[in-house]
């Protein structure tokens, strides 16, 4: 809900009914309850309706924070109007008008700060008994403000309409201005307004002084190098200056290609022994035995950190033949490196097995000769600055090297053309 606010209306005298004609009364018991009439609207002008706990305060100051008096009462309202007793709930104090000429009734409404600015109390209203009686009306068509004037007559005025909108003197009721309450919150900034006209150039102004040098602007880039000038004379010979850093370390070179391991040839079996006999003519050797299988790679180590960069290299041939020793040629920068990749050296020999009986001499088998199948380039291995190590997969070995330059980063990315050997 809103904020509400909060019109006053009027104090009326409490237990007099508004027929009554207030001048014949001479000695009358003073009542201790004061019938207090209110108009509550919200911020959108909407007359509240409902039930709300209302707490009123007596305080003998404008601004006092201590109350003289204080009671809380259930108030219901339609259209805005409520009327309540004051007292009713909690008696007022005994000489809480003789003693303070001066009254401020605050009104708060559940847990909302108390309505600014406070009523003034004007004459205290068991007093109007001495002049003419104004009370409220209230019916289905609104409420009419009753005045008695100096005759007696009965003087009707509608305040009030039927919807709850106040069409009364706005004046009417309303007690003296009370101090100026505390400034606000400072509403939310309002949007920009359009740009106005461009106004015409105003005269030129006399010329000011010279400012101040400013400051040092960036270097341009570097202009291109001009041409090399004509070797002047040799200088004199300077000192010996410090020696200089130790260059980058150049790229280790691409290992050759591992050769095929030769087979074990299988033992003999071990013959009876025969009696000694003459020694004789040695027989021919056996062939070599099967290669065993290979055992399981081992984990790979710890990447190493990355060493100095050599200079960049590139390879001058990039055709191979597996089959015979083959040299690669590595340029790097103006030094020329040859690596001879040669085929797998045999395999050890296997223990020489004890001499059996001769066989007879078998037929010539068939000659074989060994080949390669399955070929394919592996792509790029590695990427700018990383030290790599790499292995055909399967059985396969490396058949070609192709690797590309960098001018950037100064590298080179190798791809390599692995292939897998059969017997023919």
């Amino acid at each position: 809900m809103q904020r509400p606010l909060f019109f006053w209306l009027a104090f009326v005298v409490g237990l007099l009914g508004w027929m009554t004609d207030v001048r014949a009364q001479k000695n009358f018991t003073v009542p201790n309850l004061l019938t207090y009439q209110g108009f509550v609207i919200e911020s959108t002008g909407k007359p509240l309706d409902g039930v709300a706990k209302l707490t009123f305060r007596l305080y003998d100051s404008d601004s006092g924070a201590t109350p003289l008096w204080e009671e809380k009462q259930d108030v219901t309202m339609d259209k805005g109007l409520f009327v309540v007793s004051l007292g009713s709930a909690t008696a007022l104090p005994d000489g809480v008008f003789a003693n303070n000429a001066t009254l401020y009734l605050g009104i708060t409404m559940d847990a909302d700060p108390e309505f600014r600015p406070r009523q003034r109390l004007g004459s205290v209203p068991y007093a109007l008994v001495a002049g003419s009686a104004q009370v409220a009306l209230r019916t289905k068509d609104g409420l009419t403000l009753l005045t008695k004037d100096s005759d007696g007559n009965t003087i009707e005025k509608k305040v009030i309409d039927k919807d709850g909108k106040w069409i009364g003197d706005p004046s009417g009721l309303q007690g003296p201005a009370g101090p100026a309450g505390a400034a606000g919150p400072a509403g939310p900034a309002g949007q920009d307004g359009a740009a106005g006209p461009v106004g015409p150039a105003g005269a030129a102004g006399p010329k000011g002084d010279k400012g101040d040098t400013g400051a040092t602007g960036p270097a341009g880039a570097a202009g291109p190098v001009g041409p090399a000038g004509a070797t002047g004379p040799a200088g004199a010979t300077g000192p010996a200056g410090a020696t200089g850093a130790q260059g980058l370390k150049g790229d280790t070179g691409a290992a050759g290609a591992q050769g095929l391991k030769g087979d074990t040839g299988a033992a003999g079996p071990q013959g009876a022994q025969g009696l000694k006999g003459d020694t004789g003519a040695t027989g021919p050797q056996g062939p070599t035995g099967a290669t065993g299988p290979q055992g399981p790679t081992g984990p790979i180590g710890p990447t190493g950190s990355t060493g100095p960069k050599g200079d960049s290299c590139s390879i001058a041939n990039t055709s191979y033949d597996v089959n015979q020793n083959t040299v690669i040629t590595f340029l790097c920068g103006s030094t020329t490196s040859n690596v001879t990749v040669q085929r797998g050296v045999a395999g050890p020999q296997g223990i020489q097995g004890v001499a059996g009986p001769q066989g007879i001499q078998g037929p010539p088998g068939p000659k074989t000769t060994i080949g390669r199948q399955a070929c394919a380039w592996s792509g790029d291995v590695n990427t700018w600055d990383q030290a790599f190590t790499y292995v055909c997969p399967g059985e396969g070995f490396v058949a070609g090297v192709a690797s590309y330059h960098d001018n950037g980063t100064e590298d080179r990315r190798f791809n390599f053309y692995c292939c897998t050997a059969y017997n023919q």
